[in-house]
């Protein structure tokens, strides 16, 4: 089974995302998979704008924690 297919399963849970080491993991509500990408809707602290939405390069990542 591919990494897409697998990330599929879990469409609309939380998940935690590390692209590089010198920077902080991203959080939000996975939303989409692609063949090589995948969304996530990131939503900021309370009086910081609206939700946003933040595409990934899956070969990219450096890794992706999936909470359920």
């Amino acid at each position: 089974m591919e990494l897409e297919d697998r990330l599929r399963q879990f469409i609309g849970r939380t998940v935690q995302v590390a692209v590089s080491r010198d920077e902080d993991p991203i959080e939000g509500q996975l939303v989409s998979v692609g063949e090589a990408t995948f969304t996530l809707r990131i939503v900021p602290p309370p009086g910081y704008g609206p939700p946003s939405f933040a595409t990934f390069i899956i070969r990219s990542v450096g890794y992706i924690r999936i909470f359920v």
